[in-house]
């Protein structure tokens, strides 16, 4: 075993196998929405009558209640429009940058270099962000015994601006970018290209798993997130064309397309400082917001490993939410342009996480203690929720590609819900927070 293999075996893992997809037909998709939604509906209806709630409360629930069942018909109606596998292999252009994560890197270069893409067709750099630690040493032996290009770069700038630098020599047709401590399935790269069905599709974002779901009750709950993010929201958005955020972790480019958009991209500042959050949402929406489609590849896999603390995961959350929110504002000027199934579970979704905190805090908080009101009502709310998606991973078979029960959900989706009230103070209060955040650093 060579010395970088060596090194990368206490962070190496096997890509998941890919998801199966159960054929369904149309009629049958509207026949169990319709069963699932009224029986669910009939059931609110009679607890919300039994505990006199407000009725603000019912539309709030209703509408998240619509939202699930429209993410999940979107879901099932999805077909992505894929190139045949190897009818198209373009130059590609693999771009990772990396602080301070030799192990994690090495793994990554490690898994990477077992694709199955062309090598006369395929470029990988690594750009190193001013890493403190021993990272600069280990991509010095990667690029002597792959070849690959690295760039040192003496002080940290940022992950985007790393990024910008290794973009500036691209001359390739597509740029894949993938975090450092990301593994890609051996025909990751393949299948990504496959997305790029025509002309008007200038991102491509590829499907990521958990690595370490089985270590504990929390890893457990973020498979279930992953897997819903990843195979209902994005699918259900890239059924218009309209994926919200590519994810960083690993997803494709139109070399073109990146560059017009790099330099405002690496420039982007909040509070007067550079923006180092919400990376890959902003790229995502300065793409979506100059008319181009981004879509999902559910067959181009890879994997990361999640937080296994609360502490880490809590900051990771908070760093997702503040560039869900500056993103979402601007996407307000430029969303209603895209398809109308787009921009409602957009502008939905946006209205439902604004009023979700001050739901929780009312009827969980100042509802009991100003009013000596119970919380059964939004208790009762949040099960209807999370038996909706039980019983549509159920129903769809989405559980058989899960490594996870997905009766985890029974305790995943509570524990989702009541961090609301945490993340959004947290990321309000850490909005000018530009640090790195690694796993070794967030521990």
């Amino acid at each position: 075993m060579s010395e970088i293999a060596e090194h990368a075996a206490s962070h190496n893992w096997t890509v998941g196998r890919k998801y199966r997809h159960r054929e369904t037909r149309p009629t049958e998709i509207v026949f169990w929405m319709c069963l699932v939604a009224f029986v669910m509906l009939a059931i609110y209806v009679k607890v919300t009558h039994a505990l006199e709630l407000h009725w603000l409360f019912v539309i709030y629930s209703v509408a998240v209640a619509s939202l699930v069942v429209g993410r999940y018909v979107f879901f099932k109606l999805y077909r992505p429009a894929l190139l045949p596998l190897g009818a198209w292999t373009p130059e590609l252009h693999v771009v990772m940058a990396c602080r301070n994560e030799s192990r994690q890197v090495c793994a990554t270069a490690h898994a990477l270099r077992e694709n199955g893409y062309p090598d006369d067709k395929l470029k990988i750099t690594i750009v190193d962000d001013g890493s403190t630690d021993d990272t600069a040493v280990w991509l010095a032996q990667l690029q002597e015994t792959y070849g690959w290009e690295v760039i040192t770069l003496p002080e940290s700038r940022g992950k985007r601006r790393a990024i910008a630098v290794a973009l500036a020599g691209s001359d390739s047709e597509i740029t894949v970018l993938m975090d450092s401590d990301v593994q890609l399935a051996p025909d990751a790269l393949e299948e990504i290209v496959r997305g790029f069905a025509d002309e008007r599709i200038a991102a491509v974002s590829g499907h990521t798993g958990v690595a370490n779901a089985g270590r504990n009750l929390l890893t457990r709950m973020q498979e279930q997130y992953y897997y819903l993010s990843y195979r209902l929201f994005r699918s259900a958005e890239a059924h218009f064309r309209t994926v919200n955020c590519c994810t960083g972790a690993f997803s494709a480019y139109r070399t073109a397309r990146l560059r017009e958009v790099a330099d405002e991209w690496s420039g982007q500042t909040f509070l007067g400082r550079p923006r180092n959050f919400g990376d890959d949402r902003s790229l995502t929406h300065l793409l979506l917001r100059d008319g181009w489609d981004t879509v999902y590849q559910p067959y181009a896999r890879s994997e990361t490993m999640v937080p296994e603390g609360l502490s880490q995961f809590l900051r990771q959350q908070g760093r997702w939410r503040r560039g869900f929110f500056i993103e979402a504002f601007k996407g307000l000027r430029y969303m209603w342009r895209r398809p109308r199934g787009a921009a409602f579970l957009f502008y939905l979704s946006l209205l439902l996480a604004l009023l979700g905190p001050v739901v929780v805090f009312y009827y969980l908080v100042f509802n009991p203690l100003w009013y000596g009101g119970g919380p059964m009502g939004y208790l009762t709310a949040i099960f209807i929720i999370t038996v909706l998606h039980q019983l549509f991973l159920a129903l769809f078979k989405e559980a058989d590609a899960l490594k996870v029960s997905y009766l985890y959900l029974m305790p995943a989706v509570p524990f989702w819900v009541f961090t609301v009230l945490l993340l959004i103070p947290l990321a309000l209060l850490t909005l000018g927070d530009g640090r790195w955040r690694t796993r070794g650093q967030e521990g």
